[in-house]
């Protein structure tokens, strides 16, 4: 099979589903992962007209990350898709994203054998293995067939008489497509299905007319057929996107009666049902809330503190909120002020306004809770330092507080900076 990567999608729930999906320009990752037959990929050698590629350009700019994965393969089964997922379709789910899965076979399957009711038993096993992979977002497209007329012959769109129906192919596929169409989506393992008989442009069914460019069923081999599809899957994500138009992780974290050895925690829940919330402090669980507040003991004095919220839902998924950097009173020395930064695309400056007569200490860190430290100085004597020697395209964390030589200093000022990309 071929494999395409490009650079992370996002998505929305069903009934299915137990919490809700952000929609596009939202903070977060996303995979989409699409799998099929010669339908998604097409047989032709102008690769980049089949509406995979087209699907992934339209979101590429959506999302903070868009990861894109394509198995269509011409020829393939559904049985072999099956056979094949575990190691191909599910190891690219990432359960800190967003995972998209757009699938259809039914031509090749139903040319072999079976009846409609086999194939939409084969189609359940393979939507619920993903599901249960961790597929968030699952979209089933079925093909169009050939429609009997009232003489009970099967006739194209266009007139065009096919006088028999090889291998009962136009009635299994017709009683699977009835099958998916008749059965209540919230108890089926995908969350939307595309039936292309309902699509405008192939009028409720298809030819089986070819000639040497293209078949007329407007889905097979085509641009105008694959631009069909293209604009369908890409409107049903958009719905889906919008049903959710918010982050579900907390959010405006802030703090009250900060004391020496406590302080107050509060924020702002997400627009849905959330079971529980956990509070973490420098990264480790200390606590959980059934409410949007909680008490925090047990502090030092003058030490500072990194603390991060996370939503847990009913299907157990638990997203977190940025993070809040706060310090305990204790300290006698003022906290430099007005930080910002200059960047390149390997270098950070920082630059902050000195107290008068006092020297500071900084940490320059890949992460918010400092424990990859790529940069430091301590008792320096300045207000701006260039760091060298970065990576492009890449969040750095910066700390810095006074000192007065005499193992006193203040609390910290933190801020945060992202490269410039190559």
């Amino acid at each position: 099979m071929s494999l395409f990567y490009f650079a992370k999608l996002a998505a929305s729930s069903s009934a299915y589903n137990s919490e809700p999906i952000p929609a596009p320009n939202q903070v977060g990752d996303a995979v989409l992962t699409i799998d099929g037959n010669s339908l998604t990929e097409g047989t032709g050698t102008n690769i980049v007209q089949y509406y995979p590629r087209k699907v992934k350009d339209h979101f590429a700019k959506s999302f903070n990350s868009l990861s894109f994965a394509s198995f269509g393969v011409g020829g393939q089964t559904l049985d072999q898709m099956i056979a094949d997922a575990a190691t191909q379709i599910d190891p690219l789910v990432d359960v800190s994203k967003l995972n998209i899965l757009v699938f259809w076979e039914t031509v090749n399957q139903m040319y072999s054998s079976g009846t409609g009711a086999d194939h939409f038993t084969r189609t359940q096993n393979y939507a619920q293995g993903r599901r249960d992979a961790g597929y968030d977002l699952i979209i089933l497209i079925t093909p169009p067939y050939l429609k009997k007329d009232a003489d009970g012959v099967f006739r194209g769109i266009s007139g065009v008489i096919t006088p028999n129906d090889p291998g009962g192919y136009h009635d299994r596929l017709t009683d699977f497509v009835n099958l998916v169409e008749g059965a209540d989506i919230n108890t089926m393992p995908w969350d939307i299905h595309i039936n292309l008989m309902d699509a405008p442009h192939i009028g409720g069914g298809r030819d089986e007319v070819k000639d040497n460019n293209y078949f007329v069923d407007s889905t097979h081999k085509t641009d105008a057929g694959y631009t069909v599809v293209q604009h369908l899957v890409i409107r049903k994500i958009k719905e889906l996107l919008n049903i959710a138009p918010t982050q579900y992780a907390p959010s405006n974290l802030a703090t009250s009666n900060v004391l020496a050895n406590s302080l107050d925690l509060s924020w702002t829940a997400p627009a849905y049902p959330v079971s529980e919330y956990r509070i973490y402090k420098n990264a480790n669980l200390i606590a959980t809330s059934n409410t949007t507040s909680k008490n925090i003991t047990n502090l030092v004095e003058g030490q500072p503190y990194v603390l991060t919220v996370g939503a847990v839902y009913a299907n157990g998924n638990e997203h977190k909120s940025d993070v809040l950097f706060v310090r305990t009173p204790g300290s006698s020395l003022v906290t430099p002020v007005n930080l910002r930064f200059d960047v390149t695309t390997t270098s950070v400056r920082p630059y902050w306004e000195r107290p008068t007569g006092v020297n500071v200490d900084f940490d320059l860190a890949t992460d918010p809770y400092f424990t990859n430290i790529v940069g430091t100085s301590q008792n320096f004597n300045g207000s701006n330092i260039t760091i060298a020697g970065k990576d492009p395209d890449t969040l750095y964390y910066f700390r810095v507080k006074s000192v007065d030589g005499a193992n006193t200093d203040s609390d910290y000022l933190i801020g945060y900076t992202r490269t410039l990309a190559a």
